[in-house]
């Protein structure tokens, strides 16, 4: 952005060989010291993302894009009610025969990949009509918006940056309904994180730009400017529709705003209120101990006992759940979290898959053993100083099941039917 605003400013301010040298010669020395300011971080970076490839499934349906981006695409094409001008039909056919790229190599470049593959009859076939619907419309939109963009820097006007914004928040819609980078979810959900990631970037741009675009449309629908007025009512349309859930979602969240409960931006206030007991055993744990203490809970693996009496596991489950909630609101360390963001975070490879594993199976061990030894050599080994026995422990692992760990730890805290255990402490004390 910085490299295409400099570059801008210099080509309008001098001749183009003039203004392409200044801007070179001001931000080579920029990008020179910010690849060695970031030379460590690339020493050591590595990445979820294993290639960039064609999408050929169905798309996303016309009604989930209209709702997520309707809105916004609404309110930023009313930029093309004021950013071009009526008159300037000779300008505006070459602004759309010059945009005609924008759309057009994009999809070429999906059918190349695709075709490379040997999927582009299946990416035909798996798009249904909804599917091309959506990739038409945010086809038409990123060409429209472009040639706006064009005319209006040809002619040198303040519009350009706002009609630029919202051609780029529609273009990277429009790329992600071709295109995604592999990662971990490529079995199930190839598109979550393209999807994910580019939407909200789309969302920013089209935003900040869809804000300007009304605002002027609006004012110009005042000075009875008619194509203002006629395109300026539906999409504001649109946005009143849209603010009916901050209306609505904002009492509710709230209770009315007149309960004691909403007055609080405290993110542990429920657990206070619903279970007292966990509360104080969190609030000891942040109070007691530092962020590089490790302490055991739960992996999030829940057990029953088998007909012979041994624990059995029941669910494996463990993403999404309340493992790791005590690292998660107290800052101290725990050996294992949700398995399967760990993969997304470290990688996905063997070696990790072990490690992981491993973990769960040797904090599951620490609770599910009758054995004293193994319970501290486990502890150990994990260079782990502190057990907690609270509310999700319970749930995962029966009381029939679970070691005695009051036996031979020392307990530090009981809260209810809650406690934390420690390993004991050896001392060398004098004598006389």
């Amino acid at each position: 952005m910085l490299a295409g605003a400099v570059l801008l400013r210099n080509l309008r301010a001098a001749s183009t060989a003039r203004g392409l040298t200044a801007s070179i010669t001001y931000l080579a020395p920029l990008f020179v010291a910010a690849a060695i300011a970031y030379t460590p971080w690339y020493l050591t970076f590595s990445s979820q993302a294993s290639g960039f490839y064609a999408y050929v499934g169905a798309g996303t349906r016309p009604a989930h894009a209209f709702l997520q981006f309707g809105s916004l695409l609404a309110v930023a094409l009313l930029s093309l009610t004021w950013s071009v001008r009526a008159r300037e039909w000779r300008l505006i056919a070459d602004g759309l025969l010059f945009s005609a790229v924008v759309p057009l190599v994009p999809f070429l470049g999906w059918a190349l990949l695709a075709g490379a593959r040997g999927d582009l009859d299946v990416g035909f076939d798996a798009r249904g009509p909804g599917g091309w619907v959506t990739l038409a419309a945010y086809a038409l939109t990123a060409w429209l918006l472009t040639a706006a963009t064009v005319v209006s820097a040809h002619r040198r006007r303040a519009a350009t940056t706002v009609v630029g914004l919202a051609a780029v928040g529609a273009l990277l819609l429009y790329g992600a309904e071709l295109f995604f980078i592999k990662d971990v979810f490529v079995g199930a959900t190839p598109r979550l994180n393209t999807v994910f990631k580019l939407s909200y970037q789309a969302w920013i741009l089209l935003a900040a730009a869809g804000g300007v675009a009304l605002a002027v449309a609006l004012r110009r629908s005042l000075q009875l400017r008619p194509a203002a007025s006629w395109l300026a009512a539906p999409a504001l349309v649109l946005v009143a529709g849209g603010l009916v859930y901050p209306l609505l979602a904002l009492p509710n969240r709230t209770e009315g705003f007149d309960s004691e409960r909403a007055k609080t931006i405290d993110g542990l206030d429920f657990l206070a209120r619903n279970d007292p007991d966990e509360y104080a055993l969190t609030r000891w744990i942040a109070e007691h101990l530092d962020t590089g203490d490790v302490v055991i809970e739960t992996t999030g693996r829940r057990y029953a006992p088998a007909d012979d009496g041994t624990p059995r596991l029941v669910d494996g489950s463990v993403d999404y759940s309340e493992a790791g909630r005590l690292a998660a609101r107290t800052g101290v360390s725990t050996p294992i979290g949700w398995y399967f963001h760990e993969i997304q975070w470290r990688g996905d490879s063997e070696e990790n898959r072990l490690e992981f594993s491993s973990r769960q199976d040797a904090v599951d061990a620490i609770y599910l053993s009758n054995d004293p030894a193994e319970v501290l050599d486990l502890m150990r080994r994990l260079d782990a100083e502190y057990v907690v026995v609270g509310r999700e422990e319970l749930r995962r692992y029966p009381g029939n099941l679970m070691a005695p760990f009051g036996s031979f730890l020392d307990t530090v805290l009981e809260a209810g039917e809650l406690h934390v255990y420690r390993l004991p402490r050896y001392e060398v004390v004098e004598t006389s």
